[in-house]
C-alpha cells in the first residue's frame, strides 16, 4: 500500500470506529416498517460490512449481525401486519410510507435489506473460524433471504411491467432493479444457488444494455429502463429522464460487486468508464451556491451531496475520487459512509472467493 493510501486507510478507520457503534445510527433497526428499515436502518449495517472488507476486523460482522437479527424479528407476518397487496401475511416487511397508503411490501424494501444479509452471511461463513462463530445464525438469515425473495421472484426483475411497484403505471426503476441483482448475487455467493446466479447474471446484462456510451465521459443511463405505461385512456408518456446520481450509486455498487464476481461484461475498462461516469458526475460546481455535485447523469442540475457518497467504491477505478476525503459530510451517516469507502479503496479491489455451497431449507 502507497504511503498516501496507507494514510488514507488509517485516518479513515480512526474515525470509523469512533462512531460505528454509536446507538442513534443503529436506531432505525427496531423499526418494523419496510421503508425505514430499507432506507435508512441498512445504511449503517451495509457500511460495516465494507469496513469488516477493509479491516478484517469482526467486531464489525457483530454489530451487523445485532442489527439483522432485530429485522428478522419485526418480519410483518411474525409480528401479524397482514399485506394489504396480498391480503395475507407474507415474508417481508410492509410499510405505509408509500402510496396506497395501506401498509404493504415493496420488492426494493426487499431487495435492500436481503442484500445486506446475504452478503454478511456470505463474509461470516467464508473461513472455518468464522462459520463455527456465525454458521447457526447464519443459516438462518439466508433462509429468511430466501423466503423474502420467493414473493417477488416471478415478475419483480428484468424490467417487467407488474402491479407491486408503489408507482403502478410504471416499471421498476433501474436502481431498483439493480438491488435486486445485488441480493441475488449474494444469495449465489453465499449458497451457490445456480438459479440466483442466473438471476443475478441476467440482471447484470439488462443493466448494461440500457447504457448510453459516451467515450471517454463514460455512460448515461434511463431512471426508467422503459417509456412509462400508458396512464387509463391516454397515452404512454415520453421518457422519463436521465439518472440522477442519488439513485445511480445502488447500480455502481452493483457493478462493482459484478466485477469482483467475475461477471461477464464487467471488466477492467467498462469499470473504467463508469467510475469516469461517477467522476464527471460528482465533479463540483464551483459557481452553484450549493456546491454540490450535479444531480443528473448528463451533468444536468445540481444538488447538494447527500447521497451520492454511497457509489464511492468507483474510487477503485478513478483513484483521483480521493478528493473525497477533503469533503465534509453533513451528518454522521454520510462521515460512516465516505470513511469506510476511503478505508476499503486504499487498497486493491479483491475478487470475490467460492466455497462450499450450503444447502437451503426447502
Amino acid at each position: 500500500m502507497e504511503l498516501w493510501l496507507k494514510k488514507q486507510y488509517e485516518e479513515a478507520l480512526i474515525r470509523v470506529d469512533r462512531i460505528a457503534h454509536r446507538e442513534f445510527l443503529h436506531a432505525y433497526s427496531n423499526s418494523d416498517d419496510g421503508e425505514q428499515l430499507a432506507w435508512a436502518a441498512s445504511r449503517v449495517p451495509r457500511a460495516l460490512l465494507l469496513a469488516y472488507e477493509a479491516s478484517g476486523n469482526e467486531d464489525y460482522l457483530d454489530i451487523v449481525e445485532t442489527d439483522i437479527l432485530k429485522w428478522l424479528a419485526n418480519r410483518s407476518d411474525r409480528l401479524g401486519n397482514e399485506d394489504h397487496f396480498y391480503h395475507k401475511l407474507v415474508p417481508g416487511w410492509t410499510t405505509g410510507f408509500r402510496k396506497p397508503t395501506q401498509p404493504q411490501c415493496y420488492f426494493m424494501h426487499t431487495s435492500l435489506l436481503v442484500d445486506v444479509m446475504a452478503k454478511w452471511a456470505y463474509l461470516a461463513m467464508r473461513e472455518p473460524k468464522l462459520y463455527r462463530r456465525y454458521g447457526k445464525v447464519a443459516h438462518r438469515v439466508l433462509n429468511d433471504c430466501q423466503e423474502c425473495l420467493e414473493l417477488f421472484f416471478d415478475d419483480a426483475w428484468m424490467g417487467n411491467r407488474y402491479g407491486k411497484h408503489h408507482i403502478t403505471t410504471q416499471t421498476a426503476p433501474m436502481n431498483h432493479q439493480t438491488a435486486m441483482g445485488r441480493a441475488f448475487l449474494y444469495m449465489w455467493l453465499a449458497t451457490g444457488t445456480e438459479l440466483y446466479y442466473k438471476r443475478a447474471f441476467a440482471l447484470a446484462g439488462f443493466f448494461r444494455s440500457h447504457l448510453d456510451f459516451l467515450g471517454d465521459e463514460g455512460y448515461v443511463w434511463d431512471h426508467l429502463p422503459y417509456e412509462r405505461l400508458a396512464e387509463p385512456g391516454g397515452e404512454a408518456a415520453a421518457r422519463y429522464g436521465v439518472e440522477d446520481i442519488i439513485h445511480a450509486t445502488i447500480s455502481f455498487s452493483f457493478a462493482a460487486e459484478c466485477w469482483r464476481a467475475g461477471i461477464n461484461g464487467y471488466d477492467d475498462a467498462f469499470m473504467w468508464h463508469l467510475g469516469r461516469t461517477y467522476e464527471r458526475t460528482l465533479r463540483l460546481a464551483s459557481d452553484d451556491r450549493l456546491a454540490g455535485w450535479t444531480h443528473y447523469l448528463d451533468g444536468t442540475g445540481a444538488v447538494g451531496y447527500e447521497k451520492g457518497i454511497q457509489g464511492g467504491v468507483m474510487m477503485w477505478w478513478r483513484p483521483l475520487l480521493s478528493i473525497l476525503a477533503d469533503w465534509d459530510v453533513p451528518n454522521d451517516y454520510l462521515r460512516l459512509e465516505r470513511d469506510v469507502t476511503l478505508m476499503l479503496t486504499a487498497q486493491h479491489p479483491e475478487r470475490f472467493e467460492k466455497y462450499e455451497p450450503i444447502q437451503l431449507a426447502g
